[in-house]
C-alpha cells in the first residue's frame, strides 16, 4: 500500500549533485516530509522515507546499504506471505515510479543478494538503531 500510495503522489528517483556532501562517500539528506512535498527522492532519501513509514505503521524496516546506493527492506509478516513470515523482503525504492511493486522487490533482493554474497552489503535494522539512541528527527 505505501508504494502504491507513493507511485500515485508521483515519487520519483532523482540524482541531484548538490545534495552530494563533497566529502566522498556521504549524502546529504532531505527530511521525510521535504522528500514528500518534493515527491523526488535520491536513493538514500527513498531508503529513509520508506523506512520511516514502515515503522510508523509497525513494520520492522532496515536500510540497506551497498556500494554507491541504498534501498530499504522490511521483515516480512503473515500479510506478506505466510511462507515468508520474519524474513526480510528488499525493495528497491528507486522504482518506484515507473515499476510494478513486484518488480522493485525482485530487484532490490537481487541487489541484496549480490552485495552480500561480495560482503559489500551493510544492513541497519531501524529498531537496532533506536536502541542505540539514535531516534527519528524532530519536526514542528
Amino acid at each position: 500500500a505505501l508504494y502504491d500510495t507513493l507511485k500515485a503522489k508521483g515519487m520519483s528517483y532523482v540524482m541531484n549533485p548538490e545534495m552530494l556532501s563533497g566529502t566522498g562517500y556521504g549524502q546529504r539528506t532531505r527530511l521525510p516530509s521535504d522528500v514528500l512535498a518534493s515527491t523526488n527522492a535520491q536513493c538514500l532519501e527513498g531508503a529513509i522515507l520508506y523506512a520511516t513509514l514502515m515503522e510508523a505503521i509497525g513494520l520492522h524496516p532496515a536500510i540497506i546499504l551497498v556500494p554507491g546506493h541504498a534501498f530499504v527492506a522490511w521483515k516480512a509478516t503473515e500479510k506478506d506471505d505466510p511462507k515468508l513470515k520474519d524474513k526480510f523482503l528488499f525493495l528497491e525504492t528507486t522504482m518506484t515510479h515507473d515499476a510494478p511493486f513486484e518488480a522493485a522487490v525482485k530487484v532490490g533482493g537481487k541487489e541484496y543478494d549480490d552485495a552480500n554474497a561480495q560482503k559489500k552489503a551493510k544492513v541497519l535494522f531501524v529498531d537496532s538503531l533506536r536502541k542505540m539512541g539514535i531516534t527519528p528527527q524532530p519536526y514542528d
